[in-house]
């Protein structure tokens, strides 16, 4: 086993992302570089997912959630008289509520914005201030906030708080693992997978005030990863055996039936080989993959699916899988577009991206009918999937009729899957 930070990263990241459990708890999972990510999660860290969400990452407004006062608290640093010095970046403001229109009209101004209000009622706001600018040679230099010096001056703003950082360390001696941490309490439970893909991930901290799923917005409630159990009752588990994910940094795989697997541990204490890649021998430039019994394929040009069709479209993404169109077409159909279609026989194919004048001039497109190599499959491009949402949304909700891959394959059965597949060649 590895022990030491040398792990061989050449894929590595750093991210969090939310679950719940069968009490409706809400938990953030912190990632360090090596494991496996459910698949399509955005690099956040800890700390941007606490107060809020952002649904938009054009304008990156973010959505704040229902927390209660104790929460709210919970989630707060040491607070301080603030001064001019203060760069009140990402800080938390509390205002004087009876110079509320006060505070709200100079956060109009330019250079002072409200990131996300957390609570009205307490007076607790996330504001950003400009303290620097590019002179003429474009170098960054440090200035005075007008907007900032006023709410000082005026008294608009009685406390700043700092953010709170939700720093870990995992720690590997005497042959076992724990965790140091930099906080004290938070509303959420904290889990942290360790650097060492070997290890599952760790719970570090459980809340005195837990926030549920019902105080997180509705479209983000159902994008949030379910995990079986209860978070109070265990101390680690596996992400990969309750959503698809893609895993950083691994060389104990094997590719079966064109399908990846990576051996990791279970939450029970075993290991097993989980699928990581539903499409390991087709190499497509590019597979988001959010269920592993897809009804709807997802055509793009991005290396990511596009933000806004992901936020809007959760019923559908859901049952989805997202493919890059490359750009060269005769590639695109021949060598990588049959195969997922055999493989997956998507329920209907959406172009989430300006291909329809490609599509068309490659393809026999009748009626919203895709015709290749002998078969049908219903077909909207990106302009017309407002106007047929509900014919997709049927087409989504239908059973799977692609072909089936067992998700997770024990040690044993990997080890003769793999001797069959030598001895056939």
């Amino acid at each position: 086993m590895i022990i030491d930070n040398e792990y061989p990263a050449t894929h590595s990241m750093s991210t969090s992302w939310y679950c719940v459990d069968d009490d409706g708890n809400v938990a953030i999972v912190g990632f360090n570089e090596n494991g496996p990510v459910p698949w399509c999660t955005p690099e956040e860290s800890i700390e941007s997912l606490s107060y809020g969400y952002c649904e938009d990452e054009d304008t990156d407004e973010y959505t704040s959630f229902a927390l209660t006062d104790e929460q709210i608290f919970d989630l707060l640093g040491k607070s301080h008289t603030p001064t001019y010095d203060d760069g009140a970046f990402e800080n938390i403001v509390e205002i004087d509520k009876t110079k509320e229109g006060r505070f709200l009209e100079l956060t109009r101004n330019p250079d002072c914005r409200i990131e996300l209000c957390l609570s009205k009622s307490l007076g607790l706001y996330q504001i950003d201030i400009d303290t620097m600018t590019q002179d003429e040679d474009g170098n960054w230099i440090d200035i005075e906030c007008a907007t900032w010096r006023k709410m000082v001056d005026e008294g608009v703003v009685k406390k700043i708080y700092s953010p709170k950082e939700y720093f870990t360390n995992d720690v590997y001696e005497d042959n076992k693992l724990r965790f140091e941490k930099e906080f004290d309490t938070s509303p959420y439970y904290i889990f942290c997978q360790p650097y060492w893909p070997e290890f599952l991930t760790t719970k570090v901290s459980e809340p005195a005030h837990p926030v549920k799923i019902s105080q997180l917005p509705a479209e983000l409630q159902r994008r949030v990863i379910k995990v079986r159990g209860l978070f109070k009752e265990m101390n680690s588990f596996q992400i990969a055996e309750f959503h698809p994910c893609t895993m950083y940094s691994s060389e104990n795989g094997y590719v079966v039936d064109g399908c990846e697997y990576e051996l990791l541990p279970m939450s029970d204490g075993h290991k097993a080989y989980v699928m990581t890649d539903l499409f390991a021998d087709i190499h497509v430039p590019v597979d988001n993959i959010f269920t592993l019994t897809p009804t709807v394929l997802l055509i793009g040009v991005e290396d990511e699916m596009p933000y806004k069709y992901k936020v809007t479209s959760d019923f559908v993404i859901k049952s989805s899988v997202y493919i890059k169109f490359p750009g060269n077409m005769v590639e695109f159909i021949t060598s990588i577009l049959k195969q997922v279609l055999e493989r997956i026989n998507p329920r209907v194919i959406l172009g989430v991206a300006n291909i329809q004048k490609t599509f068309e001039t490659s393809f026999i497109i009748k009626n919203h009918i895709l015709h290749i190599d002998g078969k049908q499959y219903p077909i909207f491009f990106k302009e017309e999937q407002v106007k047929f949402r509900s014919e997709i949304e049927r087409l989504a909700s239908m059973q799977y009729q692609g072909k089936c891959f067992p998700y997770i394959i024990s040690e044993e059965e990997m080890e003769q899957l793999v001797k069959n597949e030598d001895e056939d060649e």
